[in-house]
């Protein structure tokens, strides 16, 4: 099964040293312009194309050869991304392992961004600073609290996650023991979750403060960790008769000249034991983990709504609107990265896969768990989502890069742009139009929000 298939580099949340791309951020401070201004602005700003409204136009950013098959070729990857190399080798493209990096079409990299690598020049799936979206637990979070605080309001008021507390700092890990010492919090379960570890590696369950208070020796600082405290879902919604599950969806930056984001379904993992509050086994409460049993383990969204109405009494039409949900804080997610010390490059060539993992409770409300930056890309046999998902990804980011004039010019998120099953969230020449038009993104005002 799948599981049987993962590797530490293929699905994973560690931080990565990527080149300096310095770039300076847009201000957009005029006020009162017009259509015309405005698309001139656009224009200015070089962003890799145009927006008048209702059209867009996008640039080409790679040229392929006319005569000959394009070439890609595996940086510093493994075999995580074959299914991808498969749909490329379907449209004629070639593996090229030993050919010269700089005759290349395509890269695929893990994180680490190759020096030999011609930047602008060829394809490569990183955009380089991810770690806002796909980093270690830590960074993802301070990330989402700049990005609510740059607006006026605090993340912890927004419902996107449980309560978390990074415990690398003395501050942080006082904070979390005056809440979790407090009389209603004394038997609330809680995760300790290191902060650059993957499919459930290191995650510790404690019930109460006490053993926690010894743990990180009252926040002594020579015992804080690189890790986060987080408040455990302790009812979560179960399926297939009482067993827990998260699930998986996908966050695709197709470009960063212009900034195009896009949101997918993914898959249902469910645990291979029956759920208790109580119990003392992993697997009943990180579905993620390794060690679980690839027998029954993954599903779809249809599968889950079926379940979810039958188990749960959750309405019909649950899934339908929990997916508007989902692709809010998908934005959100994006926007952190917009908002990060140094900005997003603008260089031809890049796009990104993460995955973004999220479980839901027994009320029916949704709960982000994390991003990673470089997810597992592989095949989930008897649940109809690969390979097509990422045959749809390869062509996409090939269009969109090599032939845009192919593209719908209504790609816009107004007029729900869809390519194959990937859901457009973000496109940076109409956020551009529609700011200087004064309708800015403030997170603020779009959550809390309920499915």
């Amino acid at each position: 099964g799948p599981d049987q298939t993962f590797t530490p580099a293929e699905d994973s949340n560690v931080e990565t040293k990527h080149e300096k791309e310095e770039d300076e951020e847009i201000e957009d401070d005029n006020e009162d312009l017009t259509d015309d201004e405005i698309i001139r602005s656009i224009e200015l700003m070089n962003l890799g194309g145009s927006f008048d409204g209702q059209s867009v136009q996008l640039k080409k950013q790679i040229t392929l050869p006319e005569n000959g098959n394009p070439l890609f070729q595996n940086a510093n990857v493994d075999k995580n991304f074959w299914p991808v190399q498969s749909a490329l080798k379907k449209q004629g493209w070639v593996w090229a392992q030993k050919a010269s990096p700089g005759n290349v079409h395509m890269m695929f990299t893990k994180g680490k961004i190759p020096n030999f690598f011609k930047s602008g020049k060829q394809l490569l799936n990183s955009i380089g600073l991810s770690g806002c979206i796909g980093g270690s637990k830590t960074l993802q979070l301070q990330c989402r609290e700049r990005l609510a605080e740059k607006h006026g309001c605090k993340y912890t008021d927004l419902g996107i996650q449980p309560a978390q507390f990074p415990m690398s700092s003395e501050k942080s890990c006082l904070e979390f023991f005056e809440k979790a010492k407090k009389e209603e919090n004394r038997e609330k379960l809680w995760l300790y979750k290191p902060s650059n570890t993957y499919h459930g590696a290191g995650i510790e369950l404690y019930r109460g403060p006490t053993k926690l208070w010894k743990k990180f020796d009252k926040c002594n600082r020579r015992s804080l960790k690189k890790g986060i405290m987080m408040e455990y879902i302790s009812k979560p919604a179960t399926i297939n008769g009482g067993y827990k599950f998260d699930f998986r969806t996908y966050l695709l930056v197709g470009s960063l000249q212009p900034q195009l984001v896009f949101y997918h379904d993914g898959f249902v993992r469910k645990s291979d034991t029956k759920y208790s509050e109580h119990s003392r086994k992993k697997n009943t409460h990180v579905t993620n983990a390794v060690s679980q049993s690839s027998k029954d383990h993954f599903f779809n969204f249809t599968y889950l709504n079926h379940a979810l109405h039958q188990e749960m009494a959750f309405p019909l039409d649950y899934i339908s609107r929990a997916r508007e949900y989902l692709k809010r804080v998908t934005l959100y997610m994006f926007h952190t990265a917009r908002v990060q010390p140094q900005p997003l490059g603008r260089i031809n060539g890049r796009w990104h896969i993460f995955g973004v993992d999220w479980m839901i409770d027994q009320y029916g409300h949704i709960h982000l768990l994390e991003g990673n930056g470089y997810p597992l890309v592989s095949h989930y046999p008897g649940i109809g989502l690969t390979p097509k998902v990422w045959k749809e990804m390869t062509d996409l980011i090939l269009d969109i890069h090599t032939n845009p004039e192919s593209l719908d010019k209504k790609m816009t998120v107004q007029d729900d742009f869809k390519y194959g099953g990937w859901t457009l969230v973000f496109n940076e020449l109409e956020h551009h139009f529609k700011k200087q038009k004064g309708d800015e993104y403030n997170p603020c005002n779009v959550f809390p929000l309920s499915v």
